[in-house]
């Protein structure tokens, strides 16, 4: 395997299992600390990719690709950044 399909491998890993539980991680868990960040975002990627891969291929009808894993990876993660920036918005208008 050359050196730059294992960097391709690692970075898609990390973007898959990591990136969109860590976001939402932020959303749920906003006082965690950073083992429990790290484990809490490895558990919700590890059900939320799946599940939403699973019900745009029933639902919708999409084909399961990689290029569907990295776009359900992009919503669940752009998801949660919405979700989380309203949060932290909300939430400094109303200290105000």
């Amino acid at each position: 395997m050359a050196w730059l399909e294992v960097v391709r491998l690692v970075a898609g890993l990390v973007f898959v299992l990591y990136v969109p539980g860590y976001v939402w991680s932020r959303v749920f868990f906003p006082d965690a600390t950073a083992l429990e960040r790290m484990a809490t975002s490895i558990a919700l990627s590890a059900a939320f990719v799946p599940a939403v891969l699973y019900f745009g291929n029933t639902i919708v009808g999409l084909p399961i690709t990689a290029m569907t894993a990295a776009g359900a990876t992009l919503v669940i993660a752009g998801g949660g950044t919405i979700f989380l920036w309203r949060q932290v918005s909300l939430g400094e208008s109303s200290q105000e």
